[in-house]
């Protein structure tokens, strides 16, 4: 039997993305998932086997993380140290190679997140005539000056919105660059990558003029973006990029917090007595410059629906010590985890941060949706601004919305059909996709 190996990028969602895909390939194939150690036990809980890794991906700016967590003293000479010895490189170099040589794939889907990992293992992977392919657990992230930036909420129908957001989105990468170029002597993360590429001499038919808002893109290597066509805005079409639908893993084992469980029962016989509406809220992992934000719009929430005929449940996992239980009305339950698919089967409404794996867990679940995205750096404010534009829910402004806008927000969701009937119709579209992702896989091709 052929083993296919999941290298992916050490975000919970990234793996969450996968499960279908792998779950599907198991049929047929040996199975193993790969990446940071900390995510085996989880891993594994799912059914899959887990290679772990303790190395990060070169290129991608983890050099003070990694110095951080190793409790280096001096972080920024050794940042700027291991930028000069491509330092990351070399220990992501030897560690993949010894995964490659103890799992033997012959199937490699590496993380379009993670895509350097290919400038690492191209010559290894061509001498054993490996198939490989990218992951984009996401909507593509290859710059369209026709579409909107990932990273922006402009309309595609606006040509001002959309030439305002490749601006801002151009600067902010500028300012970066430039930042890491001054502090490290010219060894901003382009850099990096392009003196790999050239060390490593990967091929002419592999480089790409693309440009891509994380990392490096690739031509001549199949793409499988895990979202289906009908929630993306036009794109240019890409030879090597397939949309296979959101694959949504419905049957994963969820991390729940044992008081959902006691107090499931008490919840459904409110709902059951007072014909009430279910809201449920849930932002995912939030890093430390966001709580503040999180928190005051948390408290918005509460208010807006302490008075009325409505349960609300809130997953509250990196800032559930710092709410207060005394501001806690009894319509409301806060826990530290949620399990999310079993809640969203007879939610009404569901607030979210704009995680995509949040969103198609949403629409297969008929649930129309409320998003706020808390971080305007990353894809979720494109994908919120995707929810508004084909009416599968509504965007709000986490900080300037007020008591009142929320309140009005949630009750046009519960009241006008047409988001859930929208809702409806991309799932039945999506549904159709994974034909499409088991052809588009039978058609990679080994490294050339």
């Amino acid at each position: 039997m052929q083993t296919v190996v999941f290298l992916l990028y050490h975000g919970m969602g990234h793996f969450n993305a996968c499960f279908r895909l792998a779950k599907i390939l198991q049929r047929d194939y040996h199975v193993v998932f790969a990446g940071f150690g900390s995510f085996k036990k989880y891993i594994e809980s799912q059914g899959f086997i887990y290679y772990s890794l303790t190395t990060v991906p070169f290129g991608l700016g983890f050099e003070e993380w990694v110095n951080e967590q190793a409790k280096h003293r001096l972080i920024y000479f050794r940042n700027a140290h291991d930028r000069w010895a491509d330092r990351l490189y070399q220990a992501r170099r030897t560690e993949l190679y010894q995964m490659v040589n103890d799992v033997s794939p012959d199937y490699l889907l590496i993380d379009s997140y993670q895509s350097t990992d290919f400038i690492v293992l191209y010559s290894y992977l061509k001498e054993r005539s490996v198939k490989v392919c990218l992951i984009q657990t996401g909507l593509p992230t290859i710059i369209n000056r026709k579409c909107p930036p990932p990273s922006s909420s402009a309309s595609p129908n606006n040509s001002l919105e959309i030439k305002h957001g490749h601006r801002n989105f151009d600067f902010s990468l500028f300012k970066k660059r430039l930042k890491q170029k001054l502090m490290f002597f010219g060894k901003d993360d382009l850099a990096i990558i392009k003196r790999r590429l050239k060390r490593n001499k990967l091929p002419a038919h592999y480089l790409s003029a693309e440009r891509t808002w994380r990392g490096i893109a690739f031509k001549n290597i199949q793409e499988l973006v895990l979202a289906p066509k009908e929630f993306d805005f036009e794109q240019n079409a890409r030879k090597f990029s397939h949309y296979i639908g959101f694959m949504p893993a419905l049957t994963r084992v969820e991390i729940s917090d044992v008081e959902y469980f006691k107090i499931d029962f008490s919840i459904r016989n409110k709902l059951k007595e007072n014909n009430g509406v279910l809201l449920y809220c849930s932002f995912g992992s939030v890093d430390t410059h966001s709580t503040r934000k999180i928190l005051i719009f948390i408290n918005k929430l509460i208010a807006a629906i302490r008075d009325q005929n409505c349960i609300l449940i809130i997953s509250a996992y990196t800032t559930y010590n710092q709410i207060d239980p005394k501001d806690i009305p009894e319509n409301v339950f806060v826990l530290k985890a949620a399990p999310q698919l079993e809640i969203l089967k007879r939610a009404d409404v569901f607030i979210t941060h704009g995680g995509i794996n949040s969103i198609k867990e949403a629409v297969y679940a008929g649930v129309p949706m409320l998003v706020y995205p808390f971080d305007i750096t990353t894809d979720r404010i494109g994908n919120a601004s995707r929810v508004f534009h084909y009416k599968l829910g509504l965007q709000g402004d986490l900080v300037n919305d007020s008591v009142d806008d929320v309140v009005h927000k949630i009750s046009e969701l519960i009241n006008d059909d047409v988001y859930k009937k929208n809702i409806y119709a991309l799932r039945e579209k999506d549904i159709l996709y994974e034909e499409k992702f088991i052809e588009h896989f039978k058609n990679i091709e080994p490294v050339s």
